[in-house]
């Protein structure tokens, strides 16, 4: 692309530098058909004449993974396995940043890049983001617990749950009492006095409720005065 056609987009050469810029605009065949792209479809252009380098496969990306601000927080090499996923979030945020500098340009205006400069900074906070985010820490690689393996000799290890341990703890529960029992069925259309009275006539409700009928507390002896003396019950003994 000629000078002139570069300078024309000031807000894309702020972002990703002046070569990228004009490749992106190359490979989309103009600025209008660039402006027109998604984010998805513009990280993808040059992506086919770029399929010989392994990083550019593993990115998905094709002419923007060159950008000089993507190269400083990811590197111009492989990318590290541990930030591999960073780097494809990365991209995804500086395609579509690219997008708004190419509608921008085209829209025409101030040609001092001013747009192009402040999505820069957003996207180096990005960035900045995702890779303290992305880095895997201790809990992520923890192993997986050893599996429980039978040996010929040992005693087997007991399962828990299923059907048959469900039924053994409903059978070891505690029977309902008859007054629990009682209490439980409700008639509908029918006050709580008559409902009660006729719970009260039932003998094995009455049985139950003496049962639970508390004994009150025997009282305690009088202790003795602190002037008794201890002989006294003997001196009024007559011989």
């Amino acid at each position: 692309m000629a000078k002139d056609g570069v300078a024309a987009l000031p807000n894309l050469s702020a972002l990703v530098g002046r070569e990228v810029a004009a490749r992106l605009v190359e490979q989309a065949g103009g600025l209008a058909s660039l402006a027109r792209l998604s984010g998805v479809a513009l990280r993808h252009l040059g992506l086919d004449a770029a399929s010989q380098f392994q990083r550019s496969r593993h990115l998905h990306a094709g002419e923007i993974a060159a950008a000089p601000v993507f190269v400083e927080f990811f590197g111009a090499d492989e990318v590290r396995a541990d930030d591999m996923q960073a780097a494809k979030k990365a991209v995804a945020v500086l395609a579509r940043k690219c997008s708004i500098a190419a509608k921008a340009d085209l829209a025409g205006g101030p040609a001092t890049g001013a747009l192009g400069a402040a999505e820069l900074e957003k996207v180096r906070r990005s960035f900045e983001v995702l890779l303290a985010e992305g880095k895997v820490n201790a809990t992520d690689t923890q192993a997986l617990p050893v599996p429980q393996v039978f040996v010929r000799g040992e005693e087997a290890k007991k399962k828990r749950g299923g059907r048959r341990e469900f039924r053994k703890q409903q059978a070891q529960k505690d029977a309902p009492s008859a007054l629990e029992r009682a209490v439980s069925h409700v008639k509908m259309g029918v006050s709580e006095e008559e409902q009660l009275q006729s719970l009260m006539q039932r003998s094995d409700v009455r049985t139950q409720l003496l049962k639970g009928v508390t004994k009150a507390p025997e009282q305690r002896k009088r202790p003795r005065e602190a002037d008794t003396e201890e002989y006294d019950d003997l001196l009024q003994i007559r011989l």
